[in-house]
């Protein structure tokens, strides 16, 4: 479980975008990306399905997403590394390694249709690899995501219904369950 601080490098704007949250990471491949500011919404990635909610008013409404392939696949790759399995990424990606100050992985992909949307995914790494400390989405054109970690709880309980794909926990449950209701705000 990590709060995190994402920028969003757009060539149209002078200042990136920002928004912050909360990814949930449970092995082998279940994913949750909660944004609670500035807006609220959340993604959750079973290794099956991926489903968005977004808030509207004081209710959730569960969305139809047009990119859930591309989305459920850059979200399996990142449960997949987070794991520590990088076995099944040498199919759909080209994998390279450098240690500048720190590790980083950069995942291309090797399908051109996935290369359309995402055309690299780096993974910035703590020195002794013990955890990611930011995750760069990369896009043709320029444009970019950076993603950085802010806390992290690693092997931490989780409410029972956090991945649910119809009625997941709310966020406060899982904060409150992670982080003991310790949390940055």
């Amino acid at each position: 479980v990590s709060e995190f601080e994402q920028d969003r490098h757009m060539a149209l704007l002078s200042d990136p975008l920002r928004s912050s949250g909360v990814i949930v990471f449970e092995k082998p491949n279940r994913l949750r990306w909660d944004t609670v500011s500035p807006y609220q919404s959340m993604l959750i990635a079973d290794g099956k399905d991926v489903v968005q909610f977004e808030k509207m008013g004081e209710s959730w409404k569960k969305l139809k997403i047009g990119y859930a392939a591309a989305m459920g696949e850059v979200m399996e790759s990142l449960s997949m590394v987070w794991g520590g399995d990088l076995s099944g990424q040498k199919d759909h990606y080209r994998l390279a390694a450098k240690e500048t100050p720190a590790p980083v992985l950069t995942l291309t992909p090797r399908d051109a249709g996935m290369r359309k949307v995402i055309s690299a995914v780096e993974l910035h790494f703590k020195s002794d690899l013990s955890a990611a400390t930011r995750v760069v989405l990369k896009e043709p054109g320029g444009d970019f995501t950076a993603i950085r970690f802010v806390t992290q709880h690693i092997n931490t309980p989780l409410p029972a219904a956090c991945f649910d794909l119809n009625q997941p926990a709310g966020l406060d449950e899982v904060r409150q369950v992670a982080f003991g209701g310790e949390h940055d705000e």
